[in-house]
């Protein structure tokens, strides 16, 4: 289930799963900001080893929510947008 997955080194050393056969596009900071959360919200979780090995897609729905209504829940306190794009 891992195979094509790639690991790619974001800012601050943060290894972040990728596919190989997306395209590669530059991320904004926000971009960046959040998909580092994200990672330190899986981590809290117990899921990061999960996600390290297997990517995203190995997650369900249930652990996917989580990760995502904290993410939202931390984005909200902190005053900042959920969605980056927004900001174009």
């Amino acid at each position: 289930m891992g195979e094509g997955f790639a690991f790619h080194i974001q800012r601050g050393g943060l290894q972040v799963p990728v596919t190989g056969n997306r395209k590669k596009k530059c991320k904004s900071e926000a971009e960046i900001l959040r998909d580092r959360l994200k990672l330190e919200i899986a981590g809290e979780l117990g899921l990061l080893e999960k996600i390290e090995t297997d990517g995203w897609g190995a997650l369900n729905a249930i652990e996917a929510g989580k990760i995502g209504g904290i993410l939202a829940g931390r984005l909200k306190e902190t005053g900042r947008e959920t969605d980056p794009s927004r900001h174009k």
